[in-house]
């Protein structure tokens, strides 16, 4: 047996934390914020408080989720500021892993939710050029029928695709979702071990894809940053991920606007060889967030294709206006 394999059998049935392991995983959480903090700059004869950090920490793959699981149950015990952000200086000057870690934070401390739908409103670049951004409502049910409605539809068709909820390559049932990993390492190694043997529906199989080694860690913080958003995570593995995508190398703060702040991620570009022409378009092995430090919220998910804005991801349990598909 292996790590991973390990791994997939907690996952699969999870035993329920012990209050020893609730006692570790509070000590453990507690290490990491020592170990995250990046040291500010001091002017001579000037004393500057740095504020603390959270993040996850990493925990054997074959106990994480049952620690993972103990964070989950408890509430951060560190200071907030009102609104629910961490204590500490402002986002803007914080590094980018520390950006994350403390959107991890205010994620744990959210409340669980649910409803009869996941509802997700995009704005998205259009087919013309220059690309206008248009909008899309999609609607996942609880068990894994996808609905969609671009501008202009009278309502919501049902998309012709598999059902279920992506994670990485994966497409898993809500309950497999809401069980995925609540340790950033378990988690992240859960998403690799999901690009290279994806989980799917027997008898419904689809062909695996051979990623070159170089690009599996962007497909990786590609499938991390997706569980922001686009499928109805729970609020610690949303901490997880947001955790684990803080440990990714290349993390970089560059700043404020008026959504949030702006983070990017950078990965050693794919083959030139893959684009017309053979000439890499302008942000390929980057991925680019606009995370709002308030709320820990997605604002906006930017690769080379261009970017995607987030103006809700939440359950309702308003049904959309289901009409056909036209007939031609």
């Amino acid at each position: 047996m292996n790590d991973l394999t390990d791994l997939k059998d907690a996952w699969a049935a999870p035993d329920p934390p012990s209050p020893s392991a609730r006692l570790a995983a509070r000590a453990a959480l507690q290490r990491e914020i020592d170990a995250a903090r990046a040291p500010a700059p001091v002017p001579r004869r000037r004393r500057v408080r740095l504020g603390w950090l959270a993040g996850g920490t990493a925990v054997a793959a074959t106990a994480a989720v049952a620690v993972a699981m103990a964070l989950g149950s408890t509430p951060p015990t560190q200071p907030q500021q009102p609104g629910g952000q961490a204590s500490g200086p402002p986002a803007s000057e914080l590094s980018g892993p520390q950006v994350l870690l403390n959107a991890a934070v205010v994620a744990q401390s959210q409340p669980a939710s649910t409803g009869a739908y996941w509802h997700v409103i995009e704005q998205v670049p259009g087919p013309e050029s220059p690309k206008p951004m248009h909008t899309l409502n999609g609607w996942s049910s609880r068990d894994g029928m996808h609905y969609g409605m671009s501008e202009g539809d009278p309502g919501a068709y049902r998309y012709r695709m598999d059902v279920g909820f992506s994670a990485g390559a994966s497409l898993l049932t809500l309950e497999q979702l809401e069980r995925l990993p609540t340790d950033p390492d378990a988690l992240k190694a859960w998403m690799t071990d999901s690009y290279l043997h994806p989980y799917q529906h027997p008898g419904r199989e689809r062909p695996v894809e051979d990623i070159p080694p170089g690009e599996l860690s962007i497909r990786v913080a590609d499938g991390l940053s997706r569980l922001l958003w686009t499928v109805p995570t729970p609020p610690a593995v949303r901490s997880a991920a947001l955790r684990a995508l803080a440990t990714m190398p290349n993390v970089t703060n560059l700043g404020n606007t008026d959504d949030g702040q702006v983070l990017r991620l950078t990965f050693e570009p794919p083959a030139a060889d893959k684009f017309p022409g053979g000439k890499l378009p302008p942000g390929s092995g980057q991925i680019t967030l606009v995370i709002d430090p308030e709320t820990s919220m997605l604002v906006s998910w930017t690769d080379y294709q261009g970017t995607i804005k987030v103006l809700k991801a939440a359950w309702t349990n308003d049904a959309p206006k289901i009409i056909p598909i036209p007939t031609r």
